[in-house]
């Protein structure tokens, strides 16, 4: 029947179609970690531009509303009077009318405060 060289030979052609089998088995689950671990990254650093991209547009959406608003404020009749008359005490009182505007009145801007000051930065 089957000598010891036989059973030797069956032995290590089982052995080595095991081994053969083991490793198809695990360089496909590396191959697929692999896969999903390349995608999850490509993800990650698109959700990474596209946020950067809306960040941006937003935050230039909200500089030209607050642009226009005080480009308002400045053009209006009062302000620019007390300005070119020097009237401190009245431009601090007129400078809060001016959160009547529609971009304030619409919620698109919240003015924390406003403040008067002169070309130096002094009050």
């Amino acid at each position: 029947m089957f000598t010891s060289r036989h059973k030797l030979l069956a032995t290590i052609i089982a052995s080595y179609a095991i081994a053969c089998l083991a490793v198809s088995v695990c360089l496909d689950l590396v191959t697929t970690w692999y896969e999903a671990a390349v995608e999850n990254a490509e993800n990650r650093q698109l959700d990474g531009v596209l946020n950067r991209q809306i960040d941006d547009r937003i935050w230039h959406h909200h500089a030209e509303v607050v642009l226009a608003l005080a480009r308002a404020v400045a053009q209006e009749p009062q302000i620019r009077r007390l300005v070119e008359t020097g009237d401190m005490d009245g431009l601090r009182n007129a400078l809060p009318q001016m959160s009547r505007r529609e971009a304030v009145t619409s919620g698109a801007i919240s003015i924390l405060g406003v403040a008067a000051t002169r070309a130096d930065g002094t009050c």
